[in-house]
């Protein structure tokens, strides 16, 4: 849970080189407020997932129940892989919804 939360603050805090390895060299800031638009959207739904795993696991949905105990698992690894792959390389900011969204 604490490295799911450090990603989801870390995601925040590398957004602006991560739109600025997407953009070209002279970008208007019309195109870098699109960009920080779709990249603070994905934050968001990270941490609106976020959320979610908080209340699924002090409610204990997540664990007493098998098949989504299993499903919560591969997903919550995947989407640590993932998120600390997007923070500590300069990925585009289009990637990130393949990253956030199935996770």
């Amino acid at each position: 849970m604490s490295i799911h939360f450090a990603l989801a603050t870390s995601l925040y805090f590398s957004k602006g080189i991560n739109i600025k390895t997407s953009l070209p060299i002279v970008y208007s800031t019309d195109q870098y407020s699109a960009a920080n638009d779709v990249v603070l959207s994905y934050i968001i739904f990270a941490w609106v997932s976020f959320l979610i795993l908080f209340l699924c696991f002090f409610t204990g949905i997540s664990m007493f129940r098998y098949n989504l105990s299993v499903l919560h698992s591969f997903f919550h690894i995947m989407g640590i892989i993932f998120l600390t792959l997007y923070i500590t390389k300069p990925w585009p900011y289009e990637v990130g919804w393949y990253i956030v969204g199935p996770t």
